[in-house]
């Protein structure tokens, strides 16, 4: 079961168009309120260390670029996380993580979040 906060699928969305070695380019974001496109490599299915990230001011979003470094090859996780702490500031610490402030959004008992591979 997947943690975070809660929110509606009708206003949280995240859709990958395409990733490349450097970047992704997200064809859609919604996001409830200011959040995070958090991008970590896959490590055996859970998030790695984070190759990427990039915040995005609360709405409705086409073609979201995200830099992403030292991924090529590599399959990563992108998630939504809401900015909740100090704003545009990221404060997330995977070994606290009730403790932390920017946590990821939960749609449906499910984490906001798409996998795919760095080309």
């Amino acid at each position: 079961m997947a943690w975070g906060y809660v929110a509606s699928g009708e206003r949280t969305k995240l859709r990958l168009m395409r990733a490349q070695s450097d970047r992704l380019v997200l064809d859609e974001a919604m996001v409830p309120t200011d959040a995070w496109i958090v991008v970590n490599l896959d490590q055996d299915g859970a998030p790695g260390r984070r190759v990427g990230l990039q915040l995005l001011k609360q709405g409705s979003w086409k073609s979201v670029e995200v830099p992403v470094a030292g991924a090529s090859d590599r399959k990563v996780i992108v998630a939504l996380f809401a900015d909740k702490g100090v704003k545009g500031k990221f404060e997330y610490d995977p070994n606290q993580k009730t403790k932390s402030p920017d946590r990821p959004y939960v749609v449906g008992g499910q984490a906001v979040s798409v996998s795919v591979w760095m080309r």
